[in-house]
């Protein structure tokens, strides 16, 4: 009788255990089998199932021959179907065979798997109740280094796996979730101690109740080969595979989460030392800057800044197609790169580049924000940030700085920054996130953009992409679990401007002092809308409407404290905040849009009109407390 107790108490055991009360040991999130493809979207074409954007591409002639990419019928270890895809002799040899090239272009060229905005459409986003994760893989006529990327709803950067997948046989990768989704424990200082509640930060990495995306990346191919994946499936606890296929594991370890200081009030460093030359101006005669390209519509209609050290000393910073800056030492006579070389520009960013980004100028300094490059739609791409610090003779470039590892899409074209007296600088930008769905999310710099944490940041890791000089610290937002009392944002949307999930991505926005603070305003598609963020509470006030003109602002500035003016383009008003409402307030004739600025506390409207074929340039002025003057 004891024999047989001994014998029912593991398997009474093993019928109560989480991973076996959910009725499976192996669960197959998918085998890329024809009815769910259909299911999915996926059109047949011959002998394989593609995208209909790829359908599309084949007619117009962006794709030549056979589809590089979709899911066949043949080689494959589960079902009937797996999916392929194809890297080109051409791609192999340009972007694959040295393993250098830049992350931001792998994601373009060597993405052979990305669920983006489909992952919940195609498997089960729940997957607490299992410690890995297997998929099945084989390249066709060489060895490859994969890389195999995890997203849950929030955390960023990704969780991720590299391997080296053998030629001409299949094989199983094995993602260890157990050890990625850990709770991780981070001894806190007294101010963070004092600020989240208790001495030790205990957090995950990774949530694996709230998956979101998984993408598959080839880093390296010495020559053309088709690439086929298989039987994506989760392991429970002590489950065994009935695969017999040769198991490849990554053993390195995961990222460390380390503590994220704070300031106890943001950083201005002392102007450089040295005279200033100063006093009245005259008007003098226009010149040509010979600035590259600086007529071109890039150049004119992006974010540009403009710093000023004295009457002599300038400096520009626009985006034409890359981001560049001059200086000019004689008043704006002539202008030379940061090294002095004649009708020259600096390059800004140290990367490939998307073609627009933003500029700011702020007293003596400038500060730029780039993408590493335009990675589609769907690709992962980083924002960093620049400093141009005037030194006392001219301006030095400082060391770029990575602000956001998480961007898709083109932000830098929906981007506004701005500095604060205080020293605080703000960046806000239209985010693309992984379910597909645009919000604006914002982060903010203490310690001269050193750092930059997004307001629900408890965490700090140290990264780095290839393209880097160095690994650079970069504040995240764990899965907290102690101290009590933290709650996620809302739907995993770190940093979020509040009500900006209405975000209209053909609208605009801007970022104004506000008081002490930084306000937004912002199209949703239905109206303007504004918002500032109370920093005594931390967060940013409910929004409410400035307009119901949906386009949002085109130009916006604040005069005195808290006066926040802002122009619309399909409205010949301007709209100003008059003791927490929003009331129109234009000068005489003003036909709508232009651009705002201030000097002092005095208000300077400028608008173009059409007239016998000209375009003459108005202005009208309005002084504090004063009416506008006739333009």
């Amino acid at each position: 009788m004891m024999r047989t107790a001994c014998l029912l108490i593991p398997a009474l055991l093993t019928a109560l255990s989480p991973s076996a009360s959910s009725g499976e040991q192996v669960k197959l999130l998918t085998g890329f089998e024809k009815d769910d493809l259909l299911k999915w979207g996926y059109i047949e074409q011959g002998d394989v199932l593609v995208t209909k954007k790829a359908v599309e591409h084949k007619k117009i002639g962006w794709i030549k021959g056979q589809f590089p990419r979709g899911y066949r019928k043949g080689d494959c270890t589960e079902g009937q179907m797996a999916l392929f895809r194809h890297f080109s002799e051409k791609v192999a040899r340009w972007y694959l065979a040295s393993g250098k090239s830049p992350e931001e272009v792998l994601y373009m060229q060597g993405t052979v798997l990305n669920t983006h905005a489909r992952f919940r459409q195609m498997m089960a986003h729940d997957w607490s109740a299992y410690e890995r994760l297997r998929l099945d893989v084989k390249s066709t006529a060489c060895g490859i280094r994969l890389q195999v990327m995890l997203e849950d709803e929030m955390i960023a950067p990704h969780v991720t796996r590299f391997y080296e997948v053998p030629e001409g046989k299949w094989v199983t990768l094995e993602f260890d979730l157990a050890k990625a989704s850990k709770l991780r424990e981070v001894p806190l200082g007294k101010t963070n101690a004092r600020r989240l509640g208790g001495e030790v930060l205990k957090a995950r990495l990774i949530d694996l109740a709230r998956m979101a995306n998984i993408r598959l990346v080839c880093h390296r191919a010495s020559r053309e080969t088709t690439v086929l994946v298989d039987n994506l499936r989760l392991l429970a606890p002590g489950a065994k595979d009935p695969s017999k296929l040769d198991i490849l594991t990554d053993l390195r370890p995961f990222p460390a989460p380390g503590e994220l200081g704070f300031q106890e009030k943001p950083q201005r460093s002392e102007p450089a030392s040295g005279k200033r030359a100063r006093g009245p101006l005259e008007r003098g005669t226009a010149v040509q800057a010979g600035l590259n390209q600086s007529g071109s519509r890039g150049m004119m209609s992006l974010p540009r800044g403009v710093a000023v050290a004295d009457n002599d000393r300038i400096l520009f910073i626009g985006s034409i197609g890359r981001i560049r800056a001059a200086q000019s030492i004689d008043g704006g006579k002539t202008w030379t790169d940061l090294s002095g070389k004649k009708d020259s520009m600096t390059a800004c960013q140290h990367s490939a580049n998307a073609p627009g980004n933003v500029a700011i100028g702020d007293g003596e300094d400038g500060y730029v924000f780039y993408t590493a490059r335009c990675s589609g739609g769907s690709g992962i791409n980083d924002i960093y940030f620049r400093h141009l610090k005037f030194d006392g003779k001219g301006w030095r470039l400082g060391e770029p700085r990575l602000v956001d590892t998480d961007v898709r899409h083109c932000p830098e074209f929906k981007m506004r920054a701005l500095r604060l007296p205080d020293g605080r600088i703000w960046v806000v930008w239209k985010h693309y996130d992984r379910f597909g769905k645009n919000y604006l999310r914002a982060r903010y710099s203490d310690d001269e953009g050193m750092t930059w944490p997004t307001v629900d940041s408890n965490g700090l890791i140290s990264f780095r992409r290839r393209r880097d000089p160095r690994a650079y610290p970069l504040p995240v937002t764990w899965w907290q679990e102690t101290p009590e009392g933290w709650e996620p944002p809302a739907e995993g949307r770190s940093g979020i401007v509040a009500g900006s999930r209405g975000f209209h991505p053909h609208g605009s926005l801007a970022l104004v002092r506000y008081g002490e603070s930084v306000g937004c305003l912002y199209a949703t598609g239905r109206h303007t809308a504004w918002t500032w963020f109370d920093a005594k509470k931390g967060e940013w006030t409910a929004p409410v409407v400035a307009s119901k003109v949906w386009q949002g602002p085109v130009s916006a500035v604040t005069a005195g404290r808290e006066q926040v003016w802002f122009s619309l383009a399909k409205s010949g008003s301007l709209v100003r905040l008059k003791r927490g409402q929003w009331v129109e307030d234009s000068p005489p004739g003003h036909p709508g849009g232009g651009v705002l600025s201030v000097a002092g506390e005095t208000l300077l409207c400028f608008w173009k009109e059409r007239k016998n074929g000209k375009t003459p340039i108005r202005a009208a002025r309005k002084p504090a407390g004063g009416g506008w003057s006739q333009p």
